[in-house]
């Protein structure tokens, strides 16, 4: 028995997870500019805040990651679970200022 990443026998659960790999990847965006502003000393949690940021960031996304592949989201209408994590990349938005 084989596990893959992605699943080759459904495709949709293909292109969703990949589409969810794209979002976890656009965290770059914001994530390039923080380390900065750390550096800079313009923002008040310092290395130890980004590392938690970072952590959470990742924790969520796997988690996210891991609930489409399970096929745990198949039951909603929307299996890609798009709005939950655009709501959570916000607040993670707004509590890292």
């Amino acid at each position: 028995m084989s596990f893959s990443l992605f699943s080759i026998d459904d495709h949709v659960l293909a292109t969703r997870l990949k589409c969810q790999l794209m979002g976890f990847v656009s965290y770059l965006m914001f994530l390039v500019p923080l380390v900065y502003s750390v550096q800079q000393g313009w923002v008040r949690f310092g290395y130890a805040g980004l590392a938690l940021f970072l952590a959470l960031a990742m924790a969520i996304n796997v988690g996210f990651f891991i609930a489409i592949r399970s096929g745990f989201t198949q039951r909603y209408t929307d299996p890609s679970l798009m709005l939950a994590q655009i709501c959570i990349a916000g607040l993670l938005d707004c509590w890292r200022w």
